[in-house]
């Protein structure tokens, strides 16, 4: 978790809550950050798959995210595995596979 929590708090100094619009800009990229994948990250906080044990506070009617809890649901979703072996890579066949497509008309 630490890696993630550090590279949240590098890219947004100083801010302690991340609103969806910060949220997309962490997953997707500054660049990618469109309307349409904030309003996804919004939808995700709403169903509770993003942060599930999170609530939008009534009061105020806006999400704001803990960037300690968002990192720790980052780790979880998105786990990486581990593994020691490469990688299989399968040869591509070579030549024409052949078929039959049906009858031919010969003349």
């Amino acid at each position: 978790m630490n890696d993630t929590l550090d590279l949240l708090r590098a890219k947004f100094p100083g801010q302690v809550m991340l609103s969806p619009r910060e949220i997309a800009r962490a997953i997707y990229g500054d660049e990618k950050a469109t309307r349409k994948r904030i309003e996804g990250v919004r939808k995700m906080l709403d169903n509770g798959t993003l942060c599930p044990d999170l609530r939008k506070a009534p009061s105020e009617g806006r999400w704001l995210i803990p960037i300690a809890a968002l990192a720790r649901s980052l780790e979880k979703r998105y786990v990486i595995p581990v593994s020691s072996a490469p990688p299989t890579v399968h040869p591509r066949p070579r030549g024409r596979k052949m078929t039959n497509i049906g009858p031919r008309m010969f003349r």
